[in-house]
């Protein structure tokens, strides 16, 4: 009998010991990176052990979402990762993941740098696909930034005069190539050291009570900080854990949580907690005492003294009375941030700024920050201005650089008009003029910059055709480099693109007349018209709002929130606006509207061209005005749903329908416009009506019937598919 209650307590001690109070060790197996080791060291109380937790900076986050390529047989890339400086890094290296083929090089090699320093040279053997880590010195650690390069050096043959102009030989480093670095998660100690501490997925856990409009703009203004920063965001309602749940769920459920916080995922995760919460101080005064609860029965079970389990800490409730600040709370100590504060909107904005490692503090109160008026920007604006890290290149072969930008960079009430580069070109391999470069819009071709004086800094100015614009844009340059005289010195020519180049902007239409003129005249203080009951279902709305509030408003720009009654009228609509939902009383002036559950089209003149039943499976967007001001329009699917798009392109329309995919179709509903390229099938058609100023209504009626009747042959499709898929799944089963 004594050997079986010892057994017994043993077992039970043991249980409760791996899976609770492993869960430290858990979280030291389960990283971003499963091949990381983690090692255990002691906690800051001493009871504990605490664990090394990975995180990566991916270079899909740096810009490189299509990886890097290095070809022409010489090539170098410089790619620049930004550290953290708020968080004590104990070790760091850079995982590289590429593609390669050597087909007709003898021999090939890559070498890669950090900070000028060469690390590894790796001989490169027929082709496949090779990964290669870097470890990351420590000194490398105390700066702001890591300088990676890539040189990459491919030969045909030892005959220098062999023609090799046609090299098909190349390299590509994948986009999910990152730097990984080790920090001790229980060692942070300021609101800023946890949010550099943020995964790639982030959870962010929001209230099961409606949330506050105050929580619900620093959720809006969260997300969008995130999203900006080329994170994956979900959404997770907080958990409730019964007080007569079963050990074993217990012991999964929290297990699993701990885990979701360290890794950003979990197989288990009832019980699971985001990076960051949202949500009342009662319901994490509550959460707290359901965790405390846990612990004891954990201590209960085993039979175990209260100091014989180390327990982490879990501390959720502010600190005072008085107005909660944001503030870094502890979940199974482990670090979280709260939201919270005066303007928890504004917080959130300096928490994510420039200005972030100011904030040494666990807490912070922000009444206001006009962070906009710091970011104010001139009619011509700056490649740097842009996130343009000017460094040169070195290639035998071509060289390229590529700027992504939105609308929103640019003043209010203007849009692009041109770009003005400032340029130093080498000479070509053959004399001192430069070979020549290629400028890509948005994939379009725009211009082919002649040879000019080589190794001297020169001015372009190229004009931005306006049907090209959309709101997010890519710059592209390549230059084309000729093949050196096999006779001539051996060497590379440096190019360079001067972060001092501009694009210049010019006055859009006032008013506007599709969404990219809506974007430029959004401003600093843009009103958002929401329905109440989306206080309720913000993990629902929150991807497309977020996504589409950094399609039209620039990063420094924070919406003023306002919650209507569906029944009841919309508050004074004084300046651009975007609006969701359907109000009873007051609706603004729009080409689309939703009357008794079917969607009405109307022209210019308030006409009626098109009636029929909403799509169940596709959302609304459209230009739409309250008297003299303008703004959006969002209304949901037929099931009053909003879809969750990973991201949002707008162009020329007027009028778009979204899906979980993006915009599924796009027309322009005004008789003098073009239609959106998303129909060029249906442009020969409008041209030759547009000839005629009579049949311009019948032509613009023709082409939007044609853009819905696609829209819902696409949904009941989708619908079919889905149906039948159902039925599969219930007939397996």
């Amino acid at each position: 009998m004594y050997l079986t209650r010892t057994f017994t307590r043993h077992f039970c001690l043991t249980l409760a010991s791996s899976v609770l109070f492993a869960l430290p060790a858990a979280a030291q197996v389960v990283t971003e990176d499963p091949e990381a080791e983690a090692s255990p060291s002691n906690g800051q109380d001493g009871s504990l052990l605490s664990a090394r937790v990975i995180r990566q900076i991916p270079i899909s986050r740096l810009g490189f979402d299509q990886g890097v390529l290095l070809d022409g047989g010489d090539a170098e890339a410089t790619l620049h990762f930004p550290l953290p400086r708020n968080l004590a890094i104990d070790q760091a290296g850079v995982a590289l993941s590429f593609d390669y083929d050597r087909v007709s090089s003898e021999a090939a090699t890559l070498r890669v740098d950090l900070d000028a320093i060469p690390q590894v040279a790796e001989e490169l053997q027929g082709e496949g696909h090779l990964d290669l880590p870097v470890a990351v010195p420590p000194r490398a650690l105390r700066q702001d930034e890591l300088s990676l390069g890539l040189s990459y050096r491919a030969t045909t043959s030892a005959d220098r005069c062999e023609d090799a102009r046609i090299l098909p030989d190349f390299l590509v480093v994948q986009p999910e190539s990152s730097l990984h670095y080790a920090v001790d998660a229980h060692q942070v100690e300021s609101l800023a050291g946890a949010w550099e501490l943020l995964p790639q997925q982030v959870t962010i856990s929001i209230g099961r009570e409606p949330l506050s409009p105050e929580d619900f703009g620093a959720l809006l203004e969260v997300s969008r900080k995130l999203l900006a920063s080329g994170r994956e965001i979900r959404y997770l309602r907080l958990p409730e854990i019964p007080e007569d749940a079963p050990v074993g769920q217990l012991a999964s459920g929290l297990s699993g949580a701990r885990a979701l916080l360290f890794n950003g995922s979990s197989d288990e995760e009832s019980f699971a907690i985001g990076h960051l919460v949202v949500a009342s101080d009662g319901e994490l005064a509550a959460l707290e005492r359901a965790v405390e609860r846990a612990q004891l029965r954990f201590r209960r079970f085993s039979g175990a003294d209260a100091g014989e389990i180390p327990e982490p800490k879990t501390e959720l409730q502010p600190d005072r009375a008085q107005a909660r600040p944001m503030r870094l709370v502890r979940f199974l100590d482990y670090p979280v941030i709260a939201a919270g504060g005066s303007n928890p909107e504004a917080g959130i904005a300096l928490l994510a700024s420039s200005l972030a490692s100011v904030i040494g503090d666990t807490e912070l109160d922000v009444a206001s920050a006009q962070l906009s008026a710091l970011a104010e920007k001139p009619d011509a604006v700056s490649f740097s201005e842009l996130g343009f890290k000017g460094s040169h290149q070195s290639a035998n072969g071509s060289l390229r650089w590529s700027l992504t930008f939105g609308l929103s960079d640019f003043p209010e009430g203007r849009l692009p008009r041109s770009v003005e580069l400032q340029l130093i070109l080498p000479p070509s391999a053959d004399g001192q003029q430069s070979d020549p470069l290629d400028v890509y819009f948005n994939d379009v071709l725009l211009a082919t910059i002649p040879p000019g004086q080589g190794g001297t800094q020169r001015s372009e100015t190229i004009a931005l055709p306006a049907h090209l614009l959309a709101s997010s844009n890519t710059l592209l340059l390549e230059l084309r480099r000729t093949a050196a005289p096999c006779d001539a010195p051996a060497g590379r020519a440096p190019a360079e693109l001067l972060g001092a180049s501009l694009i210049h902007s010019s006055a859009a239409a006032s008013p506007p007349n599709d969404f990219l003129e809506l974007i430029s005249h959004m401003g600093q203080d843009p009103l958002y018209l929401l329905p109440d009951t989306l206080r309720d279902r913000a993990d629902e709305v929150m991807p497309l709002l977020a996504n589409l509030s950094n399609a039209i408003l620039s990063e420094a720009t924070r919406p003023q929130l306002a919650f209507y009654q569906e029944q009841e009228g919309l508050p004074d609509v004084d300046r651009p606006f975007l609006l969701l939902g359907t109000p009873e009383r007051t609706v603004p002036e729009a080409p689309l509207s939703l009357v008794e559950e079917r969607l009405e089209l109307r022209n210019s003149r308030g006409e009626l061209i098109l009636q029929a039943k909403g799509g169940e499976e596709a959302a609304s967007l459209q230009l739409a005005r309250f008297g003299e001001h303008s703004g959006l329009w969002l209304l949901p699917d037929g099931k009053g749903s909003y879809p969750s798009p990973a991201s949002l392109l707008l162009d020329r329309s007027n009028l778009a329908w979204l899906d979980d995919e993006g915009v599924a179709a796009s027309v322009q509903s005004l008789p003098q416009s073009r239609i959106a390229r998303r129909f060029p099938w249906v442009q020969p058609w409008l041209d030759q009506l547009l000839q005629h100023k009579q049949a311009a209504m019948i032509g613009a009626g023709v082409v939007l019937a044609l853009a819905l009747m696609l829209l819902l042959t696409r949904a009941r499709r989708r619908s079919r598919r889905k149906h039948a898929k159902n039925a599969r799944t219930g007939l397996e089963s």
